[in-house]
């Protein structure tokens, strides 16, 4: 067990309120093993988090679990997740730096505005879990998402780009205007998902599933007529 800085090893694991971990990464805390933040009710997090101090180079999250808590046009500094959960969060607009996300997992979650590829690692997927969420205005570039589950979502407005999503399923999803360009489509399962926006002259799309008549969409991008 990790013992944080000022804090006995019985109080490293324990549930505390979303408002007070400022007070505990001004305290000089900076790494959270097991730790729960949650709120009554939703309250926000903005601007840079963490507040920047001299000689704190990181801040490391293992095994948390947010709940209800609301991250707002929010600045992610020097900032490692792993394993960690995310309920009935909402997370909108959110920039990172020198920041990573490491096999996180997202249940009952608003995702707006984020920008997935720049919280990937190099040996581990940011993403292990996604369920019952809706996405707006995500993007997802150059990320290996081999496998991923994105099914019976909500993902509008949003763009792949340069991604490997081989075998990863879209099963009656909701993609309104999502584009996907220069990806990895191989065995990909869009069957029953709505809206999405495939340029089949960049994506490499071998056995590939889609439902009709949702795939005439496909042929959007040849600017072809269909009598």
């Amino acid at each position: 067990m990790t013992v944080m800085a000022g804090l006995s090893a019985p109080e490293a694991v324990r549930a505390v309120p979303w408002a007070t971990l400022y007070f505990y990464i001004s305290s000089s805390s900076r790494i959270f093993e097991r730790w729960v933040f949650t709120v009554s009710a939703p309250s926000n997090l903005r601007g840079v988090f963490p507040v920047p101090q001299e000689n704190e180079p990181y801040f490391r999250f293992y095994e948390c679990t947010f709940i209800n808590c609301r991250i707002t046009e929010c600045q992610l500094l020097h900032c490692t997740f792993t394993d960690c959960e995310f309920q009935d969060c909402a997370i909108t607009s959110l920039t990172t730096k020198y920041s990573t996300l490491k096999n996180a997992r997202f249940i009952n979650c608003s995702l707006v505005g984020v920008h997935w590829g720049g919280l990937q690692s190099r040996y581990c997927p940011a993403i292990a879990h996604l369920s019952n969420c809706r996405m707006k205005y995500n993007s997802f570039v150059e990320m290996n998402l081999t496998k991923s589950d994105f099914s019976k979502m909500e993902l509008i407005d949003s763009l792949f780009e340069g991604c490997s999503l081989r075998q990863t399923t879209f099963f009656q999803s909701r993609l309104d205007d999502t584009q996907f360009i220069n990806c990895d489509l191989r065995q990909a399962d869009f069957r029953e998902a709505i809206g999405y926006k495939v340029d089949i002259t960049t994506c490499r799309m071998k056995a590939a599933k889609f439902s009709f008549p949702e795939a005439i969409r496909l042929l959007g991008v040849l600017e072809v007529e269909i009598t």
